[in-house]
């Protein structure tokens, strides 16, 4: 039953992929480029994980943080499938209700997972194979429904292949194991039905189908909320915009209308608590410590994620395209979407590298516009191929051919110029401190003794004692409390000096402005440098990691008197006068 359960997103894709091929001119293109799709898969398949096995075997760390998450929650969904499919039920629909992270992408991979192993490297490869390489057959598809009827050379449709293959950022941050590929194939096939014109024409299941896939991307991760409130706007008004596609702009919104109502239904009665917390939860005010301060941080992002050769081929591809009749809506749509998510989402925080999957199959179709209006103004068209085909070559070949620590500044060209796919290789300093001091704590702990570590850094966090027994070891350092990593999202933990154990990491290294972390310094300052410790609590492990980096644990030995907790209480609200959660510890009875 378990492998029934674990097959369900291939069944959906499969049902997804018959449909489409089902579509007249969609089935005919495929029958007439059935050879130069499976080279392109084969291509797909052999390269990347030739690229992503050679790369990630270098690694030797601790994951933590939001990809060590989503590996984690990977490995304890294979877990809980593998011991009742009722039990996995329960808990994935509780992780869409009430979790910010939930099992829904990581339920994808379980059978991957199980066939390849659940290694971090074999991870990074089930993500490429079930997520990445879905996605870009059906660009790829896409492309050659585009260039129906136009004139291209072999070598140009080859090209096209290996820049959809070896697009820096749809590999940048699966490698760096963030799970929010699982989105693109949704996205691709959502706007592979606006490009049939789907949209405006008189079939409501067409509409009520993007609506189920748009929902689907929303539980998938609740940021591609950004996508889909800017597809329910930007078409339409593309539709308008467009002189030959005005008059089809009824059936669009009666299909656009179907699209919402379905999605808000199912929303609203099936999963009320998601809804709630997305219409009520100040996102802003949690995420403010990863807000982009100007419009120039955010095109200065833009460029650092797709490269200043690939930015230029989007404005080239949106111009050029807008003087084709056919796909002016298609175009505007894109380019409106990618505005428009962009702009909504730096109001609540910047935009991580695993973000741009919002847009990056939009700027994916107009680099490939680009590419080709480009392309045909070119005299010496293959010379061109030949140069770009070497700048994507050197791009991929750094952790190759240097040492991790190597810098080139022919490599950091060729990242400005077409993004950087590979992050640096990772390796964790003193792993094997870490797992041993795990060891050691679990030996000596007692069964409601709870571990709080004051840490926010790549050095050391919480996480690396969480995960530093993956992928055998699901429990890691037992009764380890979450840390309070940014005030303003995870406010004090208000039963910290109840804690039998702290863990401190010296010195207080922050992964952001100490006026963001005040928790981290405040409470670190205070077990490292207060001389009133040493009479509660006693030091009882001091390991140094690396370079200066120690690992402090102490054991409380007598409850800390309210004087003190009132105490660094008011150094507290001295920050946060407004906010009680910032500011209120529990206290002793007296």
């Amino acid at each position: 039953m378990n492998i029934v359960f674990g097959s369900m997103y291939f069944l959906v894709i499969t049902c997804l992929l018959l449909l489409l091929y089902h579509e007249k001119n969609v089935k005919l293109v495929i029958k007439n480029n059935w050879k130069t799709l499976l080279l392109f898969l084969t291509f797909n398949i052999i390269l990347m994980n030739l690229i992503l096995y050679f790369h990630l075997r270098q690694e030797s760390f601790i994951p933590s943080w939001d990809f060590g998450g989503f590996y984690r929650k990977s490995l304890e969904f294979i877990d809980k499938l593998d011991r009742s499919v009722i039990e996995a039920w329960d808990n994935l629909v509780y992780s869409i209700n009430y979790t910010e992270y939930n099992y829904l992408a990581e339920s994808f991979l379980y059978l991957p997972m199980k066939m390849l192993g659940n290694t971090f490297l074999r991870f990074v490869i089930c993500m490429f194979n079930t997520f990445l390489l879905p996605a870009n057959m059906l660009i790829y598809l896409w492309y050659l429904l585009f260039k129906e009827n136009k004139k291209t050379s072999i070598y140009f449709d080859i090209f096209i292949g290996g820049i959809i293959t070896l697009f820096a950022p749809n590999v940048y941050s699966m490698v760096q194991g963030y799970i929010g590929s699982a989105g693109l194939f949704f996205i691709i096939y959502i706007m592979l039905l606006v490009y049939l014109n789907k949209l405006e024409k008189k079939n409501i299941f067409y509409g009520i189908l993007i609506g189920l896939l748009l929902l689907l991307l929303l539980l998938i991760r609740r940021w591609f909320a950004y996508f889909i409130v800017s597809f329910f706007i930007i078409v339409p008004i593309a539709y308008i915009l467009d002189n030959e596609k005005r008059n089809k702009i009824g059936w669009v919104l009666i299909n656009l209308f179907c699209a919402g109502i379905v999605a808000l239904f199912i929303l609203i009665v099936f999963i009320n608590p998601l809804f709630s917390t997305i219409t009520t939860y100040n996102y802003s005010e949690a995420y403010s410590v990863m807000k982009a301060s100007s419009i120039w941080e955010v095109i200065y992002s833009f460029i650092e994620t797709y490269g200043i050769l690939f930015a230029l081929l989007m404005i080239f591809g949106f111009v050029q395209s807008n003087k084709i009749k056919n796909d002016k809506y298609f175009v505007n749509s894109c380019v409106g979407i990618i505005v428009l998510s962009i702009s909504l989402f730096n109001q609540v925080q910047r935009l991580g590298s695993h973000h741009y999957y919002i847009v990056n199959i939009l700027c994916i179709f107009l680099i490939i516009y680009g590419l080709y209006y480009f392309y045909n103004n070119l005299k010496t068209k293959n010379v061109a191929i030949v140069l770009f085909i070497l700048l994507i070559l050197i791009n991929y070949s750094k952790t190759y051919l240097l040492p991790p620590a190597a810098t080139n500044s022919l490599y950091d060209i060729s990242n400005l110029l077409v993004g950087e796919p590979l992050p640096m290789v990772r390796k964790t300093a003193g792993n094997e401190k870490i797992r041993s001091l795990v060891s050691r704590l679990n030996n000596i702990a007692g069964e409601y003794d709870y571990f709080y570590t004051i840490a926010s850094c790549s050095l050391f966090n919480e996480d690396m004692l969480r995960n530093a027994g993956l992928p055998n070891d699901l429990e890691g350092l037992h009764n380890l409390v979450p840390t309070c990593v940014y005030d303003l999202r995870d406010y004090l933990p208000k039963d910290f000096f109840y804690y039998q154990y702290i863990i401190v990491s010296e010195p207080l290294i922050l992964q952001f402005d100490e006026s963001l972390q005040r928790v981290i310094q405040v409470l670190g300052n205070f077990m490292l440098n207060d001389s009133r410790v040493d009479q509660y609590y006693q030091l009882i492990e001091d390991v140094e990691i690396t370079n200066g980096i120690h690992i402090k644990v102490f054991k409380r030995k007598d409850n800390i008197p309210n004087y003190i907790r009132e105490e660094i209480s008011d150094i507290f609200k001295e920050y946060y006068p407004d906010e009680p959660r910032l500011y209120e510890f529990s206290m002793l009875e007296e």
